[in-house]
């Protein structure tokens, strides 16, 4: 594919665990994986050099990029909690943990997304979320050329508040084509544009209005207008990667069929057709 953009898959959206995901993805057609650090209860596996080389080593075997490393431990270890506080020493660890992780393997941007536990809601949350987003930053830059990129519900104005304020280059955003829609009922598309010279990367995936939970629809097939915000993004001169992000094997996609990888296909086709 010599397209502005590739197609990838998150590791949680595979319906098997571990490297041998990277056979599956590619097999499906998907040219990259975004990996998540792991649990802090088992040490963050993705820091152990046995685990990485494992990874490495499938990533080698079946032409997959790792296209990003994701935290999510945050949504269950408050990053925007007081010092102090356990929470924020884990979600700390957490964040460093991949950065290091990105750092061995040659993986380019770890996403620190704020939800659930580490959602950014009062002013308190604001000014917290930039000084853990400063600290870790500035240990990024030190390791190398590693991006953060932010993903959380905060405004657009809140956004570019943040990247201004921390003044690093490699903070950046993690867009999501459904989030806003499913948490704001935002129109997704009108966002893309005063955001555009600051995406790193984007999750694609879909729902419908009544949803409460993500991933409620194949895309294209639920009300977040999808389509249009591919438009968008393409009309914007987006270039990267579209990570498909819904959940094959669970919630109400994983009752549309009990093959995971089927459903895992429809996607990755209508991926295609809209590629540029």
């Amino acid at each position: 594919m010599n397209n502005k953009v590739k197609l990838g898959i998150t590791e949680w959206s595979l319906p098997v665990d571990g490297p041998y995901g990277c056979k599956l993805a590619a097999e499906v057609g998907f040219e990259g994986v975004q990996l998540d650090i792991g649990s802090y209860v088992r040490n963050f596996p993705k820091t152990k050099r046995c685990v990485q080389d494992a990874y490495l080593e499938a990533a080698g075997k079946f032409g997959i990029q790792y296209t990003a490393i994701a935290c999510n431990e945050l949504d269950f270890y408050n990053m925007v909690a007081k010092k102090g506080i356990p929470d924020r020493a884990i979600a700390l660890k957490t964040i460093t943990s991949a950065i290091d992780a990105a750092a061995a393997m040659g993986i380019p941007i770890v996403m620190v997304q704020s939800f659930n536990a580490s959602a950014i809601e009062t002013e308190q949350d604001f000014e917290r979320a930039l000084n853990v987003i400063r600290r870790v930053s500035d240990y990024a830059l030190e390791k190398g050329e590693i991006t953060l990129g932010l993903e959380n519900l905060l405004s657009v104005e809140n956004l570019l508040h943040v990247i201004d304020e921390v003044g690093n280059p490699n903070v950046k955003i993690y867009f999501d084509t459904q989030n806003y829609y499913l948490h704001e009922k935002a129109d997704v598309a009108a966002m893309i544009e005063p955001l555009i010279s600051h995406i790193c990367e984007v999750h694609v995936k879909d729902g419908h209005e009544s949803d409460i939970e993500p991933s409620g629809a194949l895309l294209g097939e639920g009300d977040s207008r999808f389509f249009d915000t591919i438009a968008e993004l393409r009309k914007c001169g987006y270039s990267g990667w579209l990570i498909s992000e819904n959940f094959y094997d669970r919630g109400p996609i994983g009752k549309l069929n009990m093959d995971p990888v089927e459903l895992m296909r429809k996607d990755y086709q209508v991926l295609k057709s809209i590629a540029w």
